[in-house]
């Protein structure tokens, strides 16, 4: 298992089809960080954490540009 990018928790498959692709940056992400990134967008009942872990995400990947 690999760091995922975003909770960075060696969670990251090395199958990348078990993995999920962040709709932030087009990057592999960890399969829960994906179901998450996806409550988030969609307003989902999530708690103020997680959302706050999803902004620093994408200033991260707009950083890294």
């Amino acid at each position: 298992m690999k760091e995922c990018p975003r909770c960075k928790r060696n969670t990251l498959e090395d199958e990348d089809v078990l993995n999920s692709i962040s709709h932030v940056g087009k990057v592999m992400i960890c399969s829960t960080c994906g179901r998450m990134e996806g409550l988030v967008k969609l307003g989902g009942n999530v708690s103020k954490s997680e959302i706050m872990l999803s902004e620093e995400f994408e200033t991260y990947l707009k950083d890294k540009k």
